[in-house]
């Protein structure tokens, strides 16, 4: 059975060690190659969209799910391009 994206991601509630997680690893993303990300990552922004917008919709009725992004780099490592073209994808403002 394949391993969807959002459950090779989902961390168990509780503590975390992130030393033990390759810094240098990219799970699912498809050959590792920014044209077929790219491609793979607007394929399926209208789904992103939608997961967005129902956690903001829970957050604004007093849910308790909230979404921890983690990215680790040296500078100039593009860590502003992921929030750029990532999370600026999604803001709901």
């Amino acid at each position: 059975m394949a391993v969807n994206i959002s459950d090779a991601l989902r961390l168990p509630p509780g503590a975390c060690d992130l030393g033990a997680h390759d810094p240098r690893s990219t799970p699912h993303a498809p050959g590792g190659k920014k044209k077929k990300t790219r491609a793979a990552m607007s394929e399926q922004a209208p789904a992103l969209a939608d997961l967005q917008e129902r956690l903001y919709a829970e957050g604004a009725g007093g849910g308790g799910r909230s979404l921890l992004l983690v990215l680790q780099g040296m500078d100039t490592a593009g860590k502003g391009g992921v929030i750029k073209h990532v999370v600026g994808a999604l803001n709901p403002l």
